[in-house]
Parts: C-alpha cells; sequence; structure tokens
C-alpha cells in the first residue's frame, strides 16, 4: 500500500507495517486511530504513517474538523495529543510542503512573516522544530 504524488489511500489499520513512509486517510472503521482511542470526535482524517509495530512506528494523525494533530510512536506506546492548532505560532501560514525520502517524514509550514515551523519523524523521534525569520538553523522546540 503506497500512495502516489500525494494522494491518500485507505488505511484499515493505522498501525500496519510500512518499510517506506505513506500517506493514508481513515474513517469510522479503521483500526487504532484518535476517534477509535475517544481522543477526537471525528470519525475521518489522514495520516503519515511508518515503521513496524514491532520494532519502531511513528504515526502523524489529523482528524477532519479537528484543530489538534495526534501522533503515535512506538517508544511512547498510545496515542498523545500532539499540539493543538493555537498551541503554535500564531501567524497565518502560506505554504505547506510534505517530503518522505528514506526513514525521514517532514511536514513545513511557511508563515507570511518568513518564520517557519516543521513537524518531523526518523522513524524513532517526533521533533517539533522551528526557525525564525532569517535564521539559518532550526530550533527543537519538542522531542518525544
Amino acid at each position: 500500500m503506497y500512495s502516489e504524488k500525494g494522494t491518500a489511500v485507505y488505511s484499515s489499520n493505522l498501525l500496519d507495517e510500512h518499510s517506506s513512509p505513506v500517506f493514508v486517510w481513515w474513517n469510522e472503521q479503521t483500526l487504532n486511530t484518535p476517534y477509535k482511542a475517544g481522543l477526537t470526535n471525528s470519525a475521518e482524517g489522514f495520516a503519515f504513517c511508518f515503521g513496524n509495530y514491532n520494532t519502531y512506528q511513528s504515526v502523524l494523525c489529523f482528524a477532519k474538523d479537528d484543530n489538534k494533530l495526534f501522533a503515535w510512536s512506538k517508544p511512547y506506546g498510545s496515542w498523545v495529543e500532539y499540539a493543538k492548532k493555537n498551541d503554535l505560532v500564531n501567524v497565518k501560514y502560506l505554504a505547506n510542503e510534505f517530503n518522505a525520502y528514506n526513514d525521514t517524514i517532514v511536514l513545513t509550514s511557511t508563515a507570511t512573516d518568513g518564520s517557519k515551523i516543521q513537524l518531523t519523524t526518523d522513524g524513532t523521534s517526533l521533533y517539533l522544530n522551528k526557525k525564525l525569520k532569517g535564521a539559518t538553523d532550526w530550533t527543537t522546540v519538542w522531542k518525544k
């Protein structure tokens, strides 16, 4: 199950094994979602999934009509509310970019003032990074 050119494929279980990052959509029938865990009332959404439940696994999940981002990672072993929309920088974002390569998934948003936030996983940990306008380096503000 692999997506082509940014088109999500249906997942019946968000914790299925994926040897490379994959972009999926889910609904009320899908197993192991934030909805099934009781963290959101939204029964639909999309996710970025990577890994194997028995060794390492990371899932970044967005629920339809919800302002939260949910994360699941093997080291933690359960869903956590990763961030609410209003927890992030309070500016308008012009551009969003998603990249998946090797063992890395990166979601980057660029604000109208030129600053950036980045959500990334390397298959082991989850990171929230920021780069202020004019800065050359990213600063990690959260790691799990």
